[in-house]
């Protein structure tokens, strides 16, 4: 399916989710069961909304928050810093605010119209 003109929040959505999810195999070094479980929410979103599903959108912002905020809770606890630094400070904190910016993407009022547009 090509995306037509007119869907670039929905666009943003999908590649950032895809971003995402990307980076869930990395995370899954230091915590093995988010990092996956984050990619598959990730990739699910992407998909629906790739197929202008409605749910799609209430994914990929469920995953968002869910990551961002568990991101900030286990490196508060300190549990996120036992992996390796790079991915504890550099990755984690890049796919939370890829996170975020997937959320708000979609979320965006034309977002919503792009998916009830007719194909």
């Amino acid at each position: 399916m090509t995306i037509k003109h007119g869907g670039r929040s929905a666009t943003a959505a999908i590649t950032l989710a895809l971003l995402c999810a990307a980076a869930g195999p990395v995370l899954a070094q230091a915590q093995p069961l988010m990092g996956v479980s984050w990619a598959a929410w990730f990739v699910t979103g992407a998909l629906l909304l790739l197929r202008r599903k409605v749910a799609g959108r209430w994914v990929i912002a469920t995953a968002g928050g869910a990551v961002t905020l568990l991101y900030l809770f286990l490196l508060g606890v300190g549990a996120a810093t036992k992996g390796p630094p790079v991915i504890v400070f550099v990755i984690g904190p890049l796919t939370a605010l890829s996170a975020v910016a997937a959320m708000i993407t979609a979320l965006d009022p034309s977002t919503g119209h792009w998916c009830r547009r007719q194909s």
